[in-house]
């Protein structure tokens, strides 16, 4: 009895391991008159892309080329998008440099400014000196004319009042 319950339980068992494969098991039906690709049917309805091996590799192959393709496109997108990061960064710098620049060519106009006033001032000093020396000497010349004058009007009256002999 042990023997036909073991027995009956294994063809169960058996029985519903067939029928798990029976659902897996792709049945697809398609026209041999048509060349492939197809879209195929199954048993229970359902459709299916049918190709040859060939068409297969054919397929997996412009899949790889086409994923290596948008990879290099996402790369160029990545890179672009690096690229006109920096461009901007840059183009802020050589502004900020352009307005440092610009800075710069203020503070040397204005000390430019400041160094022709200066040299109009010593000149203006230099021109002044020049008048005061100028000055200077006339009544250098002047003392010295009133000074020969007195020494010789004195010299003039002691002669006329003072008798040497």
């Amino acid at each position: 009895m042990r023997l036909r319950t073991t027995i009956a339980c294994i063809l169960l068992l058996l029985s519903s391991f067939a029928m798990g494969q029976a659902d897996t098991t792709l049945n697809v039906t398609i026209s041999s008159k048509r060349p492939l690709p197809q879209i195929g049917l199954d048993l229970k309805g359902r459709k299916y892309f049918v190709m040859s091996t060939r068409q297969d590799k054919a397929v997996l192959m412009e899949l790889q080329i086409g994923l290596y393709r948008d990879s290099l496109l996402s790369r160029y997108e990545t890179l672009q998008k690096d690229n006109e990061r920096d461009i901007r960064l840059l183009k802020g710098r050589i502004q900020d440099q352009g307005r440092t620049i610009d800075k710069n060519v203020k503070t040397i106009a204005e000390w430019e400014q400041v160094y022709r006033l200066e040299v109009k001032k010593s000149e203006n000093l230099q021109k002044n000196v020049d008048d005061q020396a100028a000055y200077i000497r006339r009544k250098k010349l002047s003392w010295w004319l009133g000074i020969g004058a007195g020494v010789v009007g004195g010299l003039i009256i002691v002669d006329r009042y003072v008798d040497f002999d």
